[in-house]
């Protein structure tokens, strides 16, 4: 993967975290939370190297669009 790998949540531009700010029962939320992505970047991360030449999008993006679709 080209781009650097951020485990941490971004925080809302006026303080409040956004994680505060969703529905705990969401069933998306808990499926994201459910999900192993450090798994997922350690198989695809042999498809977006430099010597590939493919876009540098996050590996969990992908996954998420996918499941999504």
């Amino acid at each position: 993967m080209l781009r650097r790998n951020c485990t941490t949540h971004q925080l809302n531009l006026f303080g409040t975290d956004f994680l505060m700010q969703l529905d705990v029962t969401d069933p998306l939320l808990k499926l994201a939370a459910a999900i192993p992505w450090q798994e997922f970047d350690e198989v695809f991360s042999i498809h977006y190297t430099k010597s590939t030449e493919a876009t540098s999008k996050p590996i969990r993006l992908l996954v998420e669009l996918l499941i999504l679709k």
